[in-house]
């Protein structure tokens, strides 16, 4: 998305041209002829609702943004129970603190990208 904002700005600063468009997932198909596909089909319709120059992102790539990536939505879950019977002076167990030990790298990077992801949006 970051990109998308740098094409944008850079047609609008060198050339004074507001860009329109869409970005979706799924797939196109080309040859030296013709592009089709659902992704042109997509990416033609999100454009067709930009009133304004602008970008408009699909919400296929949005739920990814927002999904996380590196840890199981279900581990996290449970390690942040984990985590808050700790902090209510409750027992945690040997096996639950292994648990915690072992996703936390994967905890790390998500928090890393879930960071640059606020930033992009």
């Amino acid at each position: 998305m970051a990109i998308v904002a740098d094409i944008q700005r850079h047609f609008i600063l060198q050339y004074d041209l507001f860009l329109r468009g869409g970005i979706t997932i799924w797939t196109i198909s080309f040859n030296d002829d013709f592009i089709f596909g659902q992704g042109l089909i997509d990416a033609v319709a999100l454009e067709e609702k930009a009133v304004y120059p602008r970008i408009i992102i699909g919400s296929a790539i949005m739920n990814y943004v927002l999904q996380t990536h590196f840890v199981k939505p279900e581990y996290l879950r449970r390690a942040c129970e984990i985590e808050n019977r700790a902090h209510a002076g409750e027992g945690v167990s040997d096996e639950e603190l292994e648990f915690c030990n072992a996703i936390l790298p994967a905890v790390n990077e998500e928090k890393f990208y879930l960071k640059w992801r606020d930033v992009l949006i």
